[in-house]
């Protein structure tokens, strides 16, 4: 069981997929990393431990980045926006991963996909969020196409969308 790491408390195992797996699988051994590091003085360990990754200097280099950039009218509409592709980021992980494979002719164990949780902020008129997933394989352009455009229309489509919410989708 994996829970939730925000309120409310849940069991979010259900919400898996390989890249999240992948993405636990790294933070744990970093934090048996950091906890059996015994030159390091305990509060020292316990801010490192503490920290948010930083996916650009801990990470190798991906072969492309797919933004999702959410844009809304106020802060409160991008907090529903944000709730929206929270709730179905991992639809659309499976979605990518499975159009990858295909395109790819294989079914490698290892994960095609880094998510990163941590959103920046986007400057603007409009409140905005940006996510970024880092993509570990060449892939031809188009293998992410349909299951971009399918997260978009089902964005747009959602009938309590907030005013002005929309979502950018770029490969990168």
């Amino acid at each position: 069981m994996v829970l939730a790491p925000a309120a409310p408390a849940r069991n979010c195992t259900a919400a898996s997929s390989r890249p999240t797996l992948a993405v636990l699988e790294r933070e744990l051994a970093r934090a048996a990393a950091l906890l059996g590091a015994r030159d390091v003085p305990d509060d020292a360990r316990l801010a490192e431990l503490c920290r948010p990754a930083r996916p650009q200097t801990q990470q190798p280099p991906h072969a492309a980045l797919l933004e999702l950039t959410l844009r809304a009218a106020d802060d409160d509409g991008l907090a529903r926006a944000r709730g929206w592709l929270l709730g179905h980021i991992v639809t659309l992980l499976v979605r990518l991963d499975g159009a990858l494979r295909r395109a790819l002719r294989s079914s490698p164990d290892a994960p095609l996909l880094r998510p990163y949780s941590s959103p920046a902020r986007v400057e603007g008129e409009a409140p905005g969020l940006r996510y970024v997933i880092g993509v570990d394989v060449d892939a031809p352009p188009d293998a992410l196409a349909e299951p971009l455009s399918r997260a978009r229309a089902e964005f747009e489509s959602w009938p309590e969308r907030p005013e002005g919410a929309a979502l950018a989708l770029r490969l990168r």
